[in-house]
Order: C-alpha cells, then structure tokens, then sequence
C-alpha cells in the first residue's frame, strides 16, 4: 500500500482534489473531518486543547466552539503549534488505524489530506511521497473566506506563514481556475505517473521496507506501538511478560531475514507491557549471520514505519576487563564504538532522516537517569559503560581486549549498534542495556575456552532484573 499525503495552502483545492480521487476508488483519509470527529469521541482532547489555549471549547448542551478554535488557529501561530502537538499524535494514530483496516488491494496507494504534513518532518516521513496543490494568492483568498469566515488579514497571514512549503512537497499539481474538468484530468494524470514512479524507481530497500511495514501493519489489528524493544541473545524472556500478545514470525513477513543466532526465536511479539503497547523482537538480526547491513537493521526500519516513539535495545557482551565487571551484571550503554559497517552507508532514506544525522548522545540521558533511579529504588545493581560492537563470530583474543580496553571499551559485542544507528537517524530516543556473560582476564588459564552456551546462561540468569527495569522503564514513560 501506497501512501500519498496531499497537502496545500489554505483555500488551495486540496479538499476537492481528494474528492476526485475518492470517486475514482481511491481510499481517502479526510484529516480535518476526522480530526473533528475525534473531538467529538473524545472530551479530554477538546478539554486538553481548551487549556492549552486558555478557552473553554464545550458548549452548553453538547458540541464544541468550532468558531473560537478556528479563531484562535488562524490568529496566534505559536498557540496553533501547541495545538498540532496535541491534536497531530492522534490524527496519525488514527491514520494508521485506517489503513490498517482498509482491505487488502483495495487501492495502490491512499491517501492523506493535510494542510500540516510539510510543516512537520515527522509527519512527511510517514508518507512516500506529497503533493501540493497550488492555486493563486486570489483564488485562495476567496475560497478561504467562503469557507472560514474568517478576515482577509488573518486569511493573508496563513498564507504568507505557508509559502515556503510547496518547496518541500515531491510534486505540484496547479488549480489555478475553477475547472472542476481539468482539475480531475490533471490530478489522474499526475497520480498514474506518482504511482508509476513509486512502483518502477523507488531504491529495493525502501520497497522491501514498505512492503513488509504493510504486511506487519495489517497484522496489529488497530493496535498501535509506542515502545519498540530488541531482545538480545538469552534475554528472550522478557518476552513471556507481555500481556495478550499477538506473534508475527519473521518467516510470514514479505522480504524479512529469519534469526539463526543461538537463542533467538525470530518474533515479532505486539502487546501490552507496563501499562503501554510495545512491539519486541524476540531475536535480532546479526551481521555476521551473512545478511546485508540493510537486512539487519530492517525490523527497526519496520517499527520505525508503524511509527514507534522510542526503542529500547538489549544484548549479552563480555567485558574488557574483570576489575569493574562480572558475569551477570547489568550495564547501561551510555555510548558505543562502532567497529560494523555503517547501516546508513548508500542513498540516504529521506523520509527516515538526514544525510549526516548527530549521534552526540546515541543514547537518552533521560531514559539512562530515569532507570538509574528506578534501580536505585529496587535496590539492583547496575554499572554504566561504552559498549563497542563488532562483525564477529569470533569471539575476542585476549590482546584484543586489552586493545579494545585501550580506547575506551567496556563491552564488546556482536550487534545493537546498527540498530541504534537507524534508530537515532530518525531521532527516536534508545536505552541500552548489556548483560555481561563473561570477562577478560589477563591471566586465562591454559585450558579456558569461551563457551556460547555458557554466555546464554548468564545472559538467562540476569533475565528477570533486566525483564523489571525495563517493565518498570516504560511505565514511566
């Protein structure tokens, strides 16, 4: 499934540009109806916007003052932003509801209808692609005052505030006249060729990625995800503790590497921990498996798509040294060395991210602060380090982990930062968490071996401590 978001300046014709492709069978997502449907589904939204802006929106009787929230809108811009942060996260979840509840091959592609969408990049970034219908400053005025009642000034003010936009849209369709005929030809025509394009050149990645976000998408029966959580080798356990889960086996989903790595089952589990809806992935993708840098991070990319806000991510490491550290404790990732290759090395993914995105702080000081104090509270032990990931499968010799020791590792392991990488290039907050299996030591006797399954052991044992920080993490959140 396609998915189109078509935006415009006020009085441009977008509304009308829906309704043509709605009658030719195009699924439309009408944001400003359903946006004031939800208000009226929904009291605490309205009352939420209402103090945001200092009104009382509810009417005597029922219903709410559309007049005084349009006025209010068109007026004060900086007030109007509060609003979008409040109304915005719902309209999506109720966009991806919609769609997920939409039959399959009901349509190529759907539609959005968002004035907003460009103002906002993590919006765009939901969407393959944005159209901006554009008209003349005259005609817009006119339709606009037809419409909203509202002033020409305050009318000129939104325009002027939206005039940059069209610049950031993939396409722009004129509705210069009133020629309903020639608008209809003209928005079939630019759609037939979107779609072609969409279809025929979009990068193989970002397809394998859309087709199987689609997929796992249709699979979550409305529900929606806000916590994303990798579990690492032996830590699979957190996994029984979430509540009516609904499993996705990567083998069903189109395009998805399957795990081999010792203890990872190869899951998607959707559910409810600590209160929240998650989506963990019981067993990662590793590098050194054989697969494609893309292909090991594309279950992120995917939870990225059905639009997770944060993505906790753990994993079994040894570490440089036994002065600081023993099997089974538990490390907070505070940073990571990066010895893989880059998961963003290619064409870069606009609608994920920047080109050269900042990973000056790759993991949240909040979410780090927040679960130093939840440990503080239960009284677990939990020390703080720089993690350094590698291809692997080998484990470490003991000169390279006292060279790894040398530049500032305190683990080192076989995953995670790939997974990060993406993660932060979309700007979603990570906590990191690494249960220690095993430690260097500077004088290994002459019959020590690092043994595979010893480590998923240990990584079992510290299990529970790390199944209730994290519980505890996002019931906080």
């Amino acid at each position: 499934m396609r998915t189109v978001a078509v935006s415009g300046g006020i009085g441009s014709g977008k509304s009308e540009v829906c309704r043509i492709l709605a009658r030719h069978g195009v699924p439309v997502y009408d944001s400003d109806s359903r946006a004031r449907e939800l208000y009226g589904r929904d009291p605490s939204l309205l009352d939420a916007i209402g103090k945001e802006v200092g009104l009382d929106l509810r009417l005597p009787g029922g219903g709410w003052d559309k007049a005084a929230l349009s006025r209010i809108l068109f007026s004060d811009a900086a007030a109007r932003k509060r609003v979008e942060a409040i109304v915005h996260p719902r309209v999506m979840e109720d966009f991806r509801a919609w769609m997920a509840a939409l039959p399959a091959g009901k349509a190529p592609f759907a539609v959005f209808e968002s004035a907003l969408v460009l103002e906002h990049p993590e919006l765009a970034r939901q969407f393959d692609c944005t159209v901006w219908v554009e008209a003349s400053e005259g005609t817009r005025l006119r339709r606009a005052a037809m419409r909203d009642g509202r002033s020409p000034e305050e009318i000129a003010a939104r325009m002027a505030a939206q005039a940059s936009l069209a610049e950031r849209a993939d396409a722009i369709l004129p509705n210069e006249e009133d020629d309903l005929p020639a608008l209809e030809r003209r928005t079939l025509s630019l759609f037939e060729r979107l779609l072609n394009l969409k279809t025929t050149n979009m990068d193989e990645r970002l397809k394998t990625i859309h087709e199987a976000a689609a997929y796992v998408q249709s699979r979550l029966e409305g529900r929606q995800p806000v916590v994303g959580i990798v579990l690492g080798s032996g830590l699979g356990k957190l996994a029984d503790l979430i509540e009516n889960p609904l499993v996705i086996p990567y083998k069903d989903i189109p395009g998805f590497p399957v795990s081999t790595a010792i203890g990872h089952k190869g899951n998607y589990i959707v559910g409810t921990l600590g209160g929240k809806m998650v989506i963990a992935m019981q067993g990662r993708i590793h590098y050194y498996e054989g697969y494609r840098m893309d292909q090991v991070v594309l279950p992120i990319r995917v939870m990225q798509k059905i639009g997770i806000k944060y993505l906790f991510v753990s994993n079994a490491a040894g570490a440089t040294t036994s002065h600081n550290f023993h099997p089974g404790d538990l490390m907070i990732i505070r940073d990571h060395i990066n010895m893989l290759p880059n998961p963003l090395i290619g064409p870069n993914h606009d609608e994920f991210g920047p080109r050269f995105p900042d990973m000056t702080r790759p993991y949240d000081p909040k979410l780090i602060a927040k679960v130093k104090g939840i440990a503080s509270k239960l009284g677990i032990v939990v020390l703080e380090g720089v993690y350094l990931g590698l291809t692997g499968p080998t484990y470490e010799t003991p000169a390279e982990y006292r060279f790894y020791r040398t530049i500032g590792a305190d683990a080192v392991g076989m995953s995670t930062i790939p997974e990060v990488i993406v993660a932060r290039h979309s700007d979603i907050p990570v906590f990191g968490m690494s249960v220690i299996t095993d430690v260097a030591h500077d004088d290994y006797s002459d019959d020590y071996v690092t043994d595979g399954d010893a480590i998923v052991a240990a990584a079992n044992a510290a299990a529970d401590k790390m199944s209730t920080l994290f519980t505890k993490l996002i019931e906080s959140l």
